[in-house]
């Protein structure tokens, strides 16, 4: 899993670098969110207490609304992209 998720962020960032002014903003505050919650998810998830399966169910929550954006955010480059070629 590690590795899909840094080839998803490399990927993401690579595409937030060619926007401009506050989609550029936007993106990478996404996605540098976006990566510390994967990473807090991934250090929690291997304890075994209780309190720390209930903290790894609150990150997955946070996680699907970033993804979402992030998905919105890549739709919107495409089709700038297409508008001006």
């Amino acid at each position: 899993m590690a590795w899909s998720v840094t080839t998803a962020t490399v990927s993401t960032v690579t595409a937030a670098i060619t926007m401009e002014g506050l989609g550029h903003l936007l993106a990478l505050v996404a996605v540098l969110t976006l990566a510390i919650g994967l990473l807090a998810k991934e250090a929690v998830r291997l304890s075994d207490s209780r309190t720390a399966r209930l903290w790894s169910r609150g990150l997955d929550i946070a996680t699907v609304p970033l993804l979402v954006m992030l998905g919105m955010i890549a739709v919107l480059n495409v089709a700038l992209f297409i508008q001006n070629s």
